[in-house]
């Protein structure tokens, strides 16, 4: 037998993050199962005790590590044109997420349920309230407290819907070890510098040919989809050509504006920094680089080309690219003014996508998850 101390739980899922990966775990008081990357163990015990026994279930588990490479620095190939475009949305989620991605799905459909529920509700209190006006214009009083009474009652069907409507949602509250904490300050502080750039393209190709016109200008920022509800902020990339891009600790979400759904996780995710260098007869932006100048029409060795009159000179401008690819699919890529505060955001992604090795998401009964004794155990 062993003791412990067991974290807290949340409706919806257990996710435990720890250097080590994240594990998911599911079951009743004294009997429970937690799956994780060293794989299915079986959890025995006596429930507020802190007495408990643990077996694993099957053999060891397997499985292929996925490094994440340090984000290099490295420059585009300008001849071979390429669109940037993610995959169809049926390919494009984890496997290891597929029943958080479900359990995204129903939610989304009971909201847009409540919705209309809503809706016939408030068309039901509006012609209530007609008949109610016309029933005392042509004197049928008998008829008046009958429609008051109606109204009333749908008004509290109306409060009780909308209740339901605001508290359908996905809850995520996720704890993490010193290591991961510090992982995740970092992550997020440089993030917080990237929000501050003066511009942010979205970059839906890659092209020899007037590369301005394959960028176009998008918002970023700390924004909770109003599905899931979570204790640490997400990341959001507004994407100008497909679904944003919402970056949670473990996995990020990606919801089309036709509320098509898909889930990736980090340990899927491949990202790419690049310092793309151009000119540009635009105005420069302040906070980027001018690293050189060059000419409207240059020879090859650099210099003005005289055959040109109104030759004239170009500040060669540097900004800073992330590429965010999956083996699933993913294919993002967006570009910043300032190329320095995007490397460190792209350092700090790697570092943090480094210590969650897999995730495992199990999801398990919510009034379960709130009891008392799957909270806290004594110590």
């Amino acid at each position: 037998m062993k003791f412990r101390r067991r974290i807290k739980v949340f409706p919806g899922f257990s996710l435990n993050l720890s250097g080590s990966g994240i594990s998911g775990t599911f079951g009743i008081p004294g009997a429970s199962i937690n799956v994780g990357s060293k794989g299915a163990f079986l959890n025995t015990g006596i429930p507020g005790t802190g007495l408990y026994d643990r077996q694993r279930i099957g053999g060891a588990r397997t499985e292929r590590r996925r490094d994440h490479p340090l984000p290099v620095e490295k420059t585009f190939d300008w001849d071979t044109p390429e669109h940037i475009q993610s995959a169809a949305f049926d390919d494009l989620s984890s496997s290891n997420m597929a029943e958080m991605l479900r359990l995204l799905r129903e939610v989304y459909q009971d909201r847009v349920d409540l919705s209309a529920e809503i809706s016939r509700l408030e068309r039901r209190i509006r012609g209530a309230r007609r008949l109610r006006v016309m029933a005392c214009l042509f004197l049928v009083g008998f008829v008046v407290p009958w429609f008051r009474t109606r109204i009333y009652e749908l008004r509290e069907d109306l409060e009780e819907t909308r209740k339901q409507w605001e508290s359908e949602r996905i809850n995520l509250n996720l704890e993490f070890d010193e290591l991961m904490s510090a992982l995740y300050g970092d992550f997020r502080s440089t993030f917080e510098d990237l929000m501050g750039v003066e511009h942010c393209w979205d970059v839906t190709a890659i092209s020899t040919i007037s590369p301005h016109s394959h960028r176009i200008p998008v918002q970023m920022g700390m924004h909770e989809f109003r599905i899931i509800k979570c204790n640490y902020p997400a990341f959001h990339f507004e994407n100008a050509n497909g679904a944003d891009l919402y970056v949670y600790p473990g996995f990020i979400a990606l919801i089309s504006r036709s509320k098509e759904f898909a889930i990736v996780s980090l340990s899927d995710i491949k990202l790419e920094f690049t310092r793309e260098r151009f000119a540009d007869n635009r105005p420069v932006p302040s906070d980027a680089k001018v690293v050189e100048m060059t000419w409207l029409h240059a020879r090859k060795d650099g210099s003005p080309d005289r055959r040109y009159r109104n030759n004239y000179q170009l500040p060669v401008v540097e900004f800073g690219c992330i590429r965010i690819t999956s083996s699933t699919g993913l294919n993002e890529a967006y570009s910043f003014s300032n190329s320095d505060k995007a490397w460190a955001f792209a350092q700090a992604f790697h570092k943090f996508a480094a210590s969650v090795k897999s995730i495992s998401c199990i999801k398990e009964n919510a009034d379960q998850a709130m009891a008392p004794e799957n909270k806290e155990s004594a110590p």
